[in-house]
């Protein structure tokens, strides 16, 4: 069945308030009661492999509702990632969190507010407030600092069951308490990735017709109209009548809020050059973080790209180079040579940096910079080198799998038999789910090779069990 594509207004909402309810209609009607079946018989909880125990949990996402939402913000090429998890309502409420802040060696922490990762809760049953829904506090996806403040709205999530609620992956929510004495409710969690950039696909994803209305009250429009622009490859009216003076004076502003705002204004408005001598100049982190949020809405400005190459190649601190990386690895660039200057400095940064505390950081940052600069669209150059760079380190480094499987098809290596050993002996279930993704994407005789063997060895039959063992 074709994929249900969201509208322009559709997307927006997701943009705007972090989540969207999506109702299926499932061929198999009795499909919600099966996955309850399944699952109330299971032992413990089994974690990722809860899909090949439960197959029809795959149905689910296969549905033209679910794939064609999930394809409209995340791109024909998103990715089912292995991180999948069935969570029960408690006794208690759980804690408000991000489940992207549960990662402490990414401290700092720059959340990616562009749209790249994805939480999908499916709820089997009806889920009402007495069996503890999923809260949410919709709009807290762009706050890092002051998220746990944003108490005015607060939405518990009760829905029929077969129900799927895609969240962005930096949205605050929760589990609520379960006040019921008999009865469970469930919520199986799966993540979706965004494998390729907007610019590298051609344009949205989604049934595309014009740009919408954006809230006109909402003071955190700036940043939607930037994450629009992103996703579709465009560039929007500017306001005449913005204060570019106030916006300045603002990034010194007591609140996150206010600061964020008045970056991205800058941003757009094409104030680089004195963002960049701010982001500089600023010794506060948090601050500074902001300020780099308002970099990457500099759209198709290959004058800022080239002030990024300068500042770049001056950096030492591992927290300034990491932060080019990221404001590098969300910019809306159109193709230009500078480009390649800009890969060969980042590459050499990444093999010089100082030891400390920030070195995870930088390091994440400028590989994704890396890859999506190598993705830009209708940009030559030869590949090999950047391969290997990334190749080389894979053992030690999720984040150069995750750029290797960017890259896909434009991989060029000639040796690929450390994706076995990650197959076969790394014993982390992340790096073999990201080494599946990279062959996967790479595509060419070599790799689909390496899969194809590694998944007839470890394939899950689903039919076998202790009941019917032959």
């Amino acid at each position: 069945m074709q994929k249900q594509l969201l509208s322009d207004e559709q997307v927006l909402k997701f943009i705007v308030d972090g989540y969207l309810v999506v109702q299926p209609k499932y061929q198999n009607e009795n499909i919600n009661e099966k996955v309850l079946e399944r699952y109330t018989k299971l032992k413990g909880n089994p974690g990722n492999n809860i899909l090949p125990l439960i197959p029809e949990l795959g149905e689910v996402f296969d549905t033209p509702e679910v794939s064609g939402a999930l394809e409209s913000l995340l791109g024909p090429d998103y990715q089912m990632w292995v991180h999948r998890y069935v969570h029960a309502s408690g006794w208690t409420n759980q804690h408000w969190h991000k489940d992207c802040q549960q990662i402490p060696k990414t401290n700092p922490y720059i959340c990616k507010h562009h749209l790249r990762d994805i939480l999908a809760f499916y709820y089997p049953q009806d889920t009402t407030i007495e069996l503890g829904p999923t809260e949410i506090r919709p709009s807290t996806q762009y706050s890092i600092a002051d998220w746990d403040k944003h108490n005015e709205k607060e939405l518990k999530l009760t829905c029929p069951k077969g129900t799927v609620v895609l969240l962005h992956n930096f949205l605050v929510h929760r589990g609520t308490r379960n006040s019921t004495l008999f009865k469970t409710r469930y919520a199986c969690k799966f993540s979706f990735l965004r494998i390729r950039d907007p610019g590298d696909e051609g344009g949205p994803s989604w049934n595309f017709k014009s740009c919408p209305e954006f809230p006109s009250n909402d003071t955190l429009a700036p940043i939607y109209k930037s994450i629009w622009e992103w996703m579709t490859n465009s560039k929007l009216n500017l306001n005449d009548d913005l204060d570019v003076t106030l916006c300045k004076n603002q990034l010194k502003d007591n609140k996150e809020k206010n600061r964020l705002i008045a970056a991205y204004q800058l941003g757009r408005q094409g104030e680089f050059e004195f963002l960049m001598r701010s982001f500089l100049n600023e010794p506060n982190q948090e601050r500074a973080r902001e300020i780099a949020y308002g970099l990457t809405a500099c759209v198709n400005q290959i004058d800022a790209v080239k002030l990024l190459n300068i500042t770049l190649k001056g950096a030492t601190e591992n927290f300034v180079v990491g932060s080019i990386g990221f404001i590098f690895s969300e910019l809306t660039i159109k193709c230009d040579d500078v480009i390649k200057e800009s890969i060969d400095i980042l590459i050499n940064k990444v093999n010089n940096l100082q030891n400390d505390e920030m070195k995870y950081f930088a390091r994440t940052h400028c590989c994704d910079a890396i890859a999506t600069l190598c993705t830009v669209k209708n940009l030559e150059m030869d590949y090999t080198i950047v391969s290997k760079f990334f190749y080389d380190s894979i053992q030690e480094n999720d984040v150069s799998l995750r750029s290797l499987s960017k890259l896909g098809p434009r991989v060029q290596l000639s040796d690929m038999s450390t994706f076995e050993d990650i197959l076969y002996k790394s014993g982390d279930r992340y790096r073999i789910g990201y080494a599946i993704q990279t062959l996967k994407r790479i595509n060419n005789p070599q790799s689909c090779n390496i899969l194809i063997r590694y998944l007839e060895k470890t394939r899950w039959d689903y039919c076998t069990t202790v009941e019917n063992p032959y």
